[in-house]
């Protein structure tokens, strides 16, 4: 089981990884339920793999999403400095 402790960004955004270890031909998914925060590449992986995300520049406030990856929920904050 994967441990959801937050992914805490910098306010400029950019690319940040979940290493997912799975066993072989376990198959799963991955998505992003913020709209600031994009998958990169497909959202099917099987067995060990490392989803990469891409999030925006932060505009405003403090922002918070969530991705979920394999079925754990994990929240992504973003800092405004």
């Amino acid at each position: 089981n994967m441990s959801a402790s937050p992914i805490v960004l910098p306010t400029k955004g950019g690319q940040f990884s979940v290493s997912v270890t799975a066993g072989q031909n376990c198959d799963f998914q991955a998505k992003s339920d913020a709209r600031w925060i994009r998958l990169v590449g497909g959202d099917a992986f099987s067995g060990n793999a490392t989803v990469t995300f891409r999030a925006t520049l932060n505009p405003t406030i403090s922002r918070s999403g969530t991705i979920n990856v394999a079925g754990t929920e994990i929240t992504v904050i973003q800092s405004r400095n």
